[in-house]
């Protein structure tokens, strides 16, 4: 049933990719790397840090240089250009690769919780689905490209929160802000690590790297091999991911380098759903006293709060294959190039039950449900034109930066059900199976052969163009800092709804500029630097009308945001204080008539363009008390409203899935000396505000989630044997395992408990 899509060559690439994997693995396993001894260093309080390849340092940041191994110095995603926090019009957030080994922060979810006013949905809501900063859902890229790959410990080396509307520099964005994930590098040195993790969840993780020079100084590599599997509370649960990395860096000169990367990934889980709901007022609809119509869903069921609506017979795959190409160049001591081309495939297939299933207290069953099937196929490529120049004019120093990008995706959308001559054969689907009885499920498994009714088939092609241009002056003797950007972008979409009666075709084509001015000014040399900044952000991810099959306006976002920031006492203690106000519009707004797949064509999906307000403020600081105590703090509020909407009602309501209030705190001590030297232990806390996740509705109660608040802990210890460096670790989760569902209305993981052991040499 999936020969007609266009993307059949992907379909290929799965029989390569086992055989793919296995070639470059033994290729570069370590004995192909040179037969050089290595000087064991003696053990820091903090890991030991390994310079990266020295390519260009323009277009990188260098982790070296970091105030403290949990705290940032510079950051490359709010210029496109490495640059210090310092000197940036914008509030940035930088979680290390050390932070979040020590907590084991492995979920994006799991992570944010440590940024200012990001309310995370949970790790299953795919990348950045369901997720909200300032009280928008924030674009997630990969080293500056707005691919969506899994971000995973194995291959990340940094993880950075631009806030603010950004695309005056990255083309696709959201008001709220961007999460950048930077990958790792290929080391100078050899080094090999492994590391192996197993805890409660039934719980396991194994991680592989090893990186160093292949021919001399001119050609290194990174390659990175990743396991990881869970359960949760909710039964029949599981998640597995397995990860394959390979890096290559080529150094033609001291100016000229060449980087290649690989990267594979398949991720295999029974999700289940968000929880049952509770259904009331209902009535019987015709002979069958299953059958219901009407009521209210007034809240979360929660007797039946880790039933998994789905039972053991949910299956769902993510492959991703992605390789992209970094050729860097310096022309001169003032002009540098860089050029990226990328070029990713991903399929995803889902076998399930239709979602959105109650619990009926007048028959003790849950509401009807049918088989389900969903196949996606995506490929995009994506090509980067950076030049930059960094001079001085009249005695000022300066940098101009001028790019150009381009991105192309196809994309296919495959929904399929039974006919409905099929939902209604009961030799099909049994009443015990479509309505299920919680107390004795019947979980016996659905003829999938012939889920066969398309419900939705959708073709999409994609194209964005852009070309940026910025400026950045350091003026006053250094005091003041001013940057502004502007950008063209050329957005046009080509949609086939081919599952529609009428064959509906979409198509629409936008031509819009965004901008960010900002500056920086130092009142007391580093230790406070105001700071302000106005920019604009373009969403070109479109909407569809799948009633009328119309492209509907992009969504732009604009807004200012003032503050203060600093380091003192010799970079011991650095802050950062932002007051923001952003809007978006051009949202297009929900049609209460139109019902998918029942609706005639010509009946519109949205109405008009609807407008949302975040504003509020965040804090984020950070303190070497001493040379073995760290701490680290957030604090945000956000007010996140609908101001304009079709529905009268909900102007003024609050915007779902954004807690209003979030707060952490971190402490790490690292014993330095005396019989407890090399030991590091480490606590946090975390607090979640209250979430709308649902506005009331005719079918649905509004839904509010309480506030919640998390502890985790670590202890990790290490000891060195000749070469070798090894490192045990304890880790504790929610300790005192506090009840809690998370916007997605799943409930959150009880008490974690995890062992991990890592040998580096």
């Amino acid at each position: 049933m999936n020969s007609h899509h266009p993307l059949t060559t992907l379909s290929a690439m799965n029989s390569l990719r086992f055989g793919l994997t296995v070639t470059l693995l033994c290729g570069l396993c370590p004995a192909g790397a040179p037969a050089q001894a290595v000087a064991a260093p003696s053990i820091p309080s903090a890991p030991v840090r390994d310079s990266d390849v020295a390519v260009l340092p323009e277009f990188k940041v260098d982790t070296s240089r970091h105030l403290d191994d949990y705290v940032a110095s510079e950051a490359i995603s709010g210029t496109r250009t490495g640059a210090k926090i310092l000197e940036l019009p914008f509030g940035v957030d930088v979680l290390t690769k050390e932070f979040i080994e020590d907590f084991r922060l492995y979920e994006q979810d799991e992570q944010m919780r440590f940024t200012a006013n990001f309310t995370s949905r949970d790790p299953d809501s795919g990348t950045g689905g369901g997720n909200r900063l300032r009280g928008f859902e924030p674009l997630q890229m990969r080293d500056g490209l707005s691919r969506t790959s899994p971000a995973d410990l194995t291959n990340i080396a940094q993880v950075e929160i631009i806030r603010g509307p950004q695309s005056a520099l990255y083309g696709q964005a959201e008001p709220g802000g961007i999460v950048n994930y930077l990958s790792k590098r290929p080391k100078e040195r050899p080094g090999y690590r492994l590391t192996l993790a197993n805890g409660n969840y039934d719980t396991v993780r194994t991680e592989l790297e090893a990186t160093g020079p292949l021919v001399g100084d001119k050609l290194f590599y990174l390659v990175t091999a990743g396991y990881r599997a869970n359960k949760t509370d909710l039964e029949h649960y599981y998640s597995r991911r397995k990860i394959y990395t390979t890096t290559f860096t080529y150094k033609f000169t001291r100016d000229t380098s060449l980087t290649a990367y690989w990267e594979q990934s398949r991720t295999t889980s029974n999700r289940g759903t968000g929880a049952v709901g509770l259904l009331t007022g209902s009535r019987q609809s015709g002979t069958n006293p299953l059958v219901r119509t009407g009521g209210i869903v007034s809240s979360v069921y929660l007797p039946l709060i880790r039933f998994n609506q789905m039972g053991p017979n949910d299956h769902y795959v993510r492959d991703y294959d992605g390789a992209n190409l970094r050729l860097e160049h310096r022309f001169s001591p003032i002009w540098s190039a860089r050029v990226n081309y990328e070029l990713v495939w991903k399929e995803f297939h889902q076998d399930r039950w239709s979602s959105g299933i109650n619990y009926v207290p007048e028959t003790g069953r849950l509401t009807s449900r049918t088989p389900f099937h969903q196949n996606q196929f995506d490929r995009a490529q994506a090509v980067q034109v950076d030049l930059l120049g960094r001079f001085r004019a009249g005695g000022v120093p300066q940098q101009v930066l001028f790019a150009g990008d381009y991105y192309r995706e196809i994309f296919e959308n495959q929904n399929l059900q039974y006919s409905t001559a099929d939902i209604a054969n009961t030799a099909l689907l049994k009443d015990t199976m479509r309505y299920l009885d919680p107390r004795n499920p019947d979980w016996t498994p659905a003829d999938l052969s012939r889920v066969t009714r398309f419900t939705n088939l959708q073709l999409r092609r994609f194209f964005v163009k852009g070309a940026t241009a910025s400026y950045r002056a350091t003026l006053a003797g250094g005091r003041l800092v001013a940057m502004a950007s502007v950008r063209r972008n050329y957005l046009s979409v080509l949609v086939d709804d081919l599952a529609a009666a009428n064959f509906r075709k979409g198509y629409g084509s936008h031509q819009q500029d965004t901008w960010s001015t900002g500056a920086n000014l130092r009142l007391a040399g580093d230790a406070v630097v105001a700071y302000a900044n106005y920019s604009t952000s373009l969403n070109t991810g479109v909407s569809v009308d799948g009633g009328t099959g119309r492209i509907q306006r992009p969504e732009r976002g604009r807004g200012p945001e003032v503050g203060f920031k600093g380091v003192l006492a010799g970079e011991r203690y650095s802050y950062t204080l932002a007051a923001f106000d952003i809007e978006k519009d051009n949202i297009a707004t929900p049609n209460p008539d139109y019902v998918a797949g029942v609706s005639p064509a010509g009946v519109p999906q949205y109405l008009g363009q609807g407008r949302e307000q975040g504003k509020g403020v965040d804090l984020s600081f950070s303190a070497r008390v001493t040379p073995a105590l760290t701490l680290l703090g957030t604090i945000g509020y956000v007010d996140a409203r609908i101001r304009q909407h079709e529905t009268a009602s909900l102007i003024g309501d609050r915007l779902t899935l954004v807690a209003d209030k979030t707060a952490s705190a971190v402490a790490r001590y690292s014993f330095l000396q005396g019989p407890l030297k090399n030991l590091r232990i480490g606590a946090s806390w975390t607090y979640t505000g209250g979430t709308l996740v649902s506005a009331a509705t005719a079918a649905r109660a509004r839904e509010f989630h309480s506030p919640y608040q998390l502890v985790n802990a670590f202890a990790s210890y290490t000891w060195r044997q000749g070469r070798f460096r090894h490192t045990l670790a304890l880790n504790g989760g929610n300790l005192f395992d506090k009840f809690y569902l998370n916007p997605s209305n799943k409930l959150g993981r009880g008490r974690e408990t995890s062992t991990t052991y890592t040998v580096t040499f």
